[in-house]
């Protein structure tokens, strides 16, 4: 198998539920999706080396080389080569690590955004309701995230706001994005805000 049109009539593994960029290298390749046979493989990959799937998805950080270690030979295909954009992976910390330790939080933006050209911020505790912390999430996430777009010479930063944002409103989660708004226009980066009436999806 040199390239992905080549799994047409093979077996090819997915770990969970076929996701979107699979479908989307596919297309890239010339491959028809219907002739490719799709099984749900978990996430051992013994399911290749004992042939159950002639492709399996693998995590490029370790699998390869556990693979490689037991003695097998590989061929990686990467969607990125094919022009398929890809989900990368969501970091979480404790709120607690964050308030002892906030310059760790920075540090972490800067070293994720390098040779970052777009931020594109949607994040927002509003949906969370009452137990939503817009003050944390809205406000001191955003004035993060813009200083460290500043520092490491974002090209655009583009954020969702809400129509009537401002700093002065009644309304916390107005006051709040306001405030957001701010921290983006004084960040220095060349900045577009969609003021949004109701968002669904």
């Amino acid at each position: 198998l040199s390239t992905p049109k080549d799994w047409e009539g093979r077996t090819v593994g997915y770990k969970g539920t076929p996701p979107p960029d699979l479908f989307a290298l596919l297309h890239a390749a010339g491959a028809d999706p219907a002739k490719v046979a799709l099984v749900n493989v978990g996430f051992d990959p013994r399911v290749l080396t004992e042939g159950q799937v002639d492709v399996y998805p693998l995590f490029k950080s370790n699998e390869p080389f556990l693979i490689r270690k037991w003695g097998y030979d590989l061929t990686l295909w990467d969607a990125a080569d094919y022009g398929v954009p890809t989900l990368g992976l969501a970091y979480v910390s404790s709120e607690a690590f964050i308030e002892e330790h906030p310059e760790a939080l920075v540090r972490f933006l800067r070293a994720a955004l390098r040779g970052v050209e777009v931020v594109y911020h949607l994040a927002s505790a509003e949906h969370l309701g009452a137990r939503g912390d817009v003050l944390s999430v809205d406000g001191r996430g955003t004035a993060n995230l813009a200083r460290a777009a500043a520092e490491m010479r974002v090209r655009r930063f583009f954020y969702v706001s809400h129509l009537d944002a401002d700093r002065a409103s009644y309304y916390p989660l107005l006051r709040v994005k306001g405030i957001a708004e701010e921290h983006i226009r004084r960040s220095g980066v060349p900045y577009t805000i969609f003021r949004s009436a109701l968002l669904y999806g």
